[in-house]
C-alpha cells in the first residue's frame, strides 16, 4: 500500500487510506475533505499531493491539478509521484520539454536530498519515457541502464529497458537477457513469465516462448484459461504441440 509505505505518521496514514478508499468508491467529497485537512496539518507530502491531483482530475478539474502539481514540484523537486502525474498532464498538452526539464531537475535534486533508490530509479524511468519519443533513444537507454543499477529489483524499470533494447537498440538478445533477469527477481510472478513468452513470440523465438509459457502454466496450475493463452502463443510461432 502506497500510503502505508509513505513518510506519513500512523494517524495520517490511516487518514490517507480512508481518502484513497473514498476516492475508489466515488465518494469524492469525502476524499477531498480528508486530503485538504491532511494538507493543512502536515508539511507538503508527495503522496498527499499526487493523490489530491488525481482526485482533481477525476472530478474534472485538470487546470487545478496542473497548478497544484507545478507549484509543489517546483518547491519540492524530489516529489517523484507528483512529478509523474504532472508529466501525464504536460505531455498531451505538447509541453514535453517542460516535462523533461522538470524531471531532470527532480533527479538532479535527489543527489542533495535523501530519497529511496526506487524513487531515483522511477525518476530515471520517467525521463527515459520522455527522451525516447523526442528522438533521444541513446539517452533513454542510458537512463534505464542506470536505473536498473540503482534499483535492480524494480520490475517496471527492467521491463521498459527490455522494450527499448528491442525498439531502439535492436538488441534482441539483450532484451531476452533482461526479461530473464526479471523472472529471477520475481520468480512467482506468472504474468512476468507470460511477458517473457510474449517477447519470444514477437521475436519469433520458440525456445523463449516455451521457457516463459511453461513456468506461466506451472504458476497458473495448468488452468484452462492459462492453456488457452499459451496455445495462442504456440500457434504464433509454429509450435504444434498443445500446452
Amino acid at each position: 500500500n502506497a500510503i502505508a509505505s509513505s513518510g506519513l505518521a500512523f494517524n495520517e496514514r490511516a487518514a490517507g487510506r480512508a481518502a484513497v478508499m473514498s476516492m475508489s468508491l466515488g465518494r469524492y467529497d469525502d476524499a477531498s475533505g480528508t486530503l485538504a485537512s491532511l494538507d493543512e496539518r502536515i508539511d507538503p507530502d508527495d503522496l498527499v499531493t499526487s493523490t489530491r491531483a488525481e482526485l482533481l482530475l477525476r472530478t474534472g478539474k485538470p487546470d487545478e491539478a496542473l497548478s497544484l502539481l507545478r507549484e509543489r514540484t517546483a518547491n519540492h523537486p524530489t516529489f517523484w509521484q507528483s512529478r509523474d502525474v504532472l508529466n501525464r498532464l504536460l505531455v498531451p498538452r505538447g509541453l514535453i520539454q517542460e516535462a523533461l526539464d522538470g524531471t531532470t531537475a527532480s533527479f538532479d535534486s535527489m543527489r542533495d536530498h535523501w530519497t529511496t533508490r526506487d524513487a531515483r530509479a522511477r525518476t530515471l524511468l520517467q525521463r527515459a519515457r520522455l527522451r525516447a519519443p523526442m528522438g533521444d533513444g541513446t539517452g533513454a537507454l542510458e537512463d534505464l541502464t542506470l536505473a536498473t543499477e540503482i534499483a535492480p529489483k524494480l520490475v517496471a524499470v527492467g521491463e521498459w529497458r527490455a522494450r527499448y533494447l528491442v525498439e531502439i537498440a535492436r538488441d534482441t538478445d539483450g532484451a531476452i537477457a533482461e526479461m530473464r533477469r526479471l523472472t529471477g527477481v520475481a520468480p512467482d510472478d506468472a504474468e512476468l513469465h507470460m511477458r517473457l513468452a510474449q517477447l519470444g513470440a514477437m521475436l519469433r523465438r520458440p525456445d523463449i516462448v516455451r521457457e516463459g509459457a511453461e513456468r506461466f502454466l506451472e504458476l497458473q496450475n495448468e488452468s484452462d484459461a492459462a492453456k488457452g493463452r499459451v496455445a495462442e502463443l504456440y500457434r504464433a510461432v509454429g509450435i504444434s504441440e498443445r500446452p
